[in-house]
């Protein structure tokens, strides 16, 4: 059944308030026949209509506030985009390395500790990643991983509002730690609310383009007024730097040139967020089944698989377990980077939290008798060869059995071998023993101790 409401609901604007006015005076107040400019009346009425359209400009400008397309403040926009699952990006610092070049034999041992800051010849700044350490007597060349940026640190007093102004507008988002005396507070954007950390804090960004960190009591606990906050942060150009700059380098004998910065950016337009926080939702690529994050997990550089943990209970929490495609555990930046691939790929009821994987490492031990016509050597190198290709980190996966008849297939198709003995097959936890093996959840099986000998009687 169709209704028919009138085209204008309310009149908005100072000209149609009047003209509501002047139409109900004959109703409302037949005797008040003077509508002149000069009626006291009439000024009254000019006053209320110019007092409807004030508050009614504000009531539309703060309803539109809270739409994304036609929201305009700064802090609109980062809010309704945030509850979108889509964070703004903030200041990045380009990231490279350094080539540290020593030409004549050092005198003595060189140090420099990570974290360290640098001064480029163009005036800006690059601080370390990871230590530079050279004994004495080396000549030759290194290269150590830097961002680009100042490393410094900021103490001041939360007040009562529980927020704190940034100190300075280009923070980087790496190397960016909170602490106070009660400890390191967590950014509650990158934790699940299920997480049992209690120390969180937000980072938010005003009309005036200021950023803040906040503390919110719907999270745990919150700092009390007067505790002295400190802020460890990376000031940034978000520019990337050229390779062949020279860097002043703190002690005499070595030199230090960059090699080429790539990925530095600034913060994101309003524009921009608007466009990427829609694109987000709309998202052909989304990751639902655990199928979908495995599939989708194998377009981020550097990650071989991932297990997926869904809460059985619902779609609120997604645990994935990360294998990188070295056999060192992922580094933070890795579960980071999957980790926010995985964002803006679902939807804005789901949390996505990335662990390493969990190694499980195994032993195995192997008895071979080689045929009187072959090389026991090369017979011996060769099961061993080939158990170690069929077993190594490349080769395994998440919860991954180990077979004993699939090893000695393997073993019994090596050219020379006449029969074998699979003498330990057991995790490294367990006592000795052969038998099957089977990982469960997020365990990766690892080839820990393995030996191959020859069957002497």
């Amino acid at each position: 059944m169709a209704h028919n409401l009138p085209t204008r609901l309310t009149s908005r604007n100072f000209d149609d308030i009047k003209e509501d006015m002047l139409r109900s005076i004959p109703e409302l107040a037949p005797e008040w026949t003077n509508h002149g400019d000069d009626d006291y009346g009439m000024a009254i009425l000019d006053i209320v209509a110019g007092v409807g359209d004030g508050l009614h400009y504000y009531i539309d400008r703060l309803t539109l506030e809270n739409f994304l397309r036609t929201a305009t403040l700064t802090q609109s926009v980062h809010r309704i985009s945030e509850m979108l699952q889509y964070r703004p990006k903030r200041w990045w610092a380009s990231q490279g390395l350094l080539r540290v070049h020593v030409e004549n034999p050092l005198t003595s041992s060189v140090s420099i500790d990570a974290l360290s800051t640098l001064q480029v010849q163009n005036g800006q700044f690059v601080t370390l990643l990871e230590s530079i350490s050279l004994p004495s007597g080396f000549t030759g060349t290194v290269r150590v991983e830097a961002v680009q940026g100042n490393r410094r640190s900021h103490t001041t007093e939360v007040g009562e509002s529980l927020r704190i102004a940034f100190p300075t507008a280009n923070v980087a988002e790496q190397l960016f730690t909170v602490t106070t005396q009660q400890g390191e507070w967590h950014d509650a954007y990158n934790h699940p609310l299920d997480s049992s950390l209690d120390r969180f804090y937000y980072q938010e960004r005003d009309n005036e383009e200021r950023y803040w960190l906040a503390f919110r009591p719907s999270r745990g606990r919150v700092p009390t007024a007067g505790t002295a906050v400190t802020i460890n942060y990376l000031e940034t150009t978000g520019r990337n730097l050229q390779a062949g700059l020279s860097v002043n380098a703190p002690v005499p004998g070595i030199n230090i040139t960059t090699e080429s910065f790539e990925g530095g950016r600034q913060p994101e337009t309003i524009t921009q967020i608007k466009d990427r926080a829609v694109a987000k939702v709309y998202s052909r690529d989304r990751a639902v089944t655990a199928q979908d994050y495995s599939r989708l997990a194998q377009r981020v550089p550097g990650i071989k698989s991932v297990h997926v943990v869904k809460d059985p209970y619902g779609v609120r929490k997604v645990d994935i377990y990360v294998a990188g495609e070295e056999r060192s555990e992922p580094t933070p930046e890795l579960l980071d980077r999957l980790r926010d691939f995985y964002l803006e790929r679902n939807t804005v009821t789901v949390d996505v939290a990335t662990w390493p994987r969990v190694l499980k490492p195994f032993h195995l031990s192997v008895e071979v008798m080689p045929l009187p016509s072959s090389a026991s050597s090369t017979v011996l190198q060769d099961v061993q060869t080939r158990l170690a290709n069929y077993l190594s980190y490349d080769n395994l996966t998440f919860s991954r059995p180990i077979r004993l008849s699939d090893l000695y297939h393997i073993i019994e198709a090596t050219p020379g071998v006449d029969y074998s003995n699979i003498t330990r097959l057991h995790w490294a936890d367990e006592t000795e023993g052969v038998g099957n093996l089977v990982a469960t959840g997020a365990e990766y099986p690892d080839l820990d101790n393995f030996s191959v000998t020859l069957i002497t009687s």
